[in-house]
């Protein structure tokens, strides 16, 4: 399965990644992106049920500009509506779809794609191919 991680509007490369895993049964996505070598953090409040940074970004100190400003993000609570990490799943055959369920519940089947894409202000609305 192929797992990628695309830092989309923040355009940081050093999150940036697309690797290949062996699965062959449905397998915890959490435990995909370990085999992948992503590493992902929660939030203070949410530790597993939320991804606030893949491989360190944002950084705290980072300045998200959006259209109210800018924002740091603290990984305190929920992330902004507007600067978050979103999961995203597609079958071998077909479109992206966001995932209803977090990376500790989710399972992936071989074949299938997934992919981390921070967004910002909607942008990018979904990944690219």
């Amino acid at each position: 399965m192929r797992v990628i991680v695309d830092s989309g509007a923040l355009k940081q490369d050093a999150a940036d990644t697309s690797v290949c895993v062996a699965v062959d049964a449905p397998t915890l996505a959490s435990k995909v992106l370990d085999e992948a070598k992503v590493k992902t953090e929660g939030t203070t409040q949410y530790p597993t049920e939320l991804v606030c940074r893949v491989n360190g970004v944002p950084a705290a100190d980072l300045e998200i500009k959006h259209k109210g400003g800018t924002y740091k993000e603290a990984c305190s609570g929920m992330p902004a509506a507007f600067a978050y990490w979103a999961l995203w799943v597609k079958p071998a055959t077909g479109a992206w779809a966001y995932a209803q369920e977090g990376l500790a519940t989710l399972k992936v089947s071989p074949g299938q794609s997934l992919e981390l894409l921070y967004t910002v202000d909607g942008a990018p609305a979904a990944p690219a191919a």
